[in-house]
């Protein structure tokens, strides 16, 4: 692909981009919802029971349930990931968890489930400006960022992995950065020749 062509479906790709902006934006106001159209789909975290009263300080149990949920305000993204509490974070109480988490702010907290947040101010930059390319059920995906979790689904390609030569699929299993769409093109260009 010339670098003729390959201008013409970038802007081909950032033209359907704002149309769907629009669609989408003209469609909300439309709705004359109060939200954005994300927040009302997104399933809120709830939060944990509180512990009876009178009881001693409730600690994290091992198959319990670690929420993290990353905000950017300014670009309004909130990523929220569920895993499985380390060794060193069962049996530690809130205060604990606190201090093994110091840059978190514990939302709520129960023996089966808790809730940690952070916010990123320059999250947003990376949304925009990187992109991570990885596999996705069985087949080639580009997402917005630069790193796991901090990433949204940008697109899942038609490549799939049996189309793939072996160095292009191990490095694509440990994830590769690029900046910008157009390295992301000519590295799937790259990928079918």
């Amino acid at each position: 692909m010339g670098r003729r062509a390959l201008a013409f479906g970038l802007a081909t790709v950032v033209a359907a981009l704002i149309g769907v902006g629009l669609a989408a934006a003209t469609a909300w106001r439309e709705s004359g919802s109060l939200e954005w159209p994300w927040q009302a789909a997104r399933q809120p975290v709830p939060p944990a029971e509180p512990a009876p009263a009178g009881s001693s300080p409730e600690v994290v149990d091992p198959d319990a349930e670690l929420v993290f949920v990353w905000r950017a305000p300014a670009c309004l993204r909130e990523v929220v990931e569920y895993r499985a509490p380390p060794r060193r974070v069962a049996g530690a109480a809130r205060e604990e968890l606190a201090q093994l988490y110091p840059e978190w702010s514990v939302e709520s907290f129960s023996s089966r489930r808790v809730v940690l947040a952070r916010t990123y101010d320059a999250m947003c930059d990376e949304l925009e400006r990187f992109r991570l390319i990885t596999l996705k059920d069985g087949r080639v995906a580009v997402y917005y960022g630069r790193r796991w979790p901090l990433v949204v689904l940008k697109e899942v390609t038609d490549l799939t992995v049996d189309r793939l030569r072996q160095a292009d699929l191990e490095r694509l299993e440990a994830g590769i950065e690029l900046e910008g769409d157009a390295a992301v093109l000519e590295f799937l260009e790259g990928l079918t020749h």
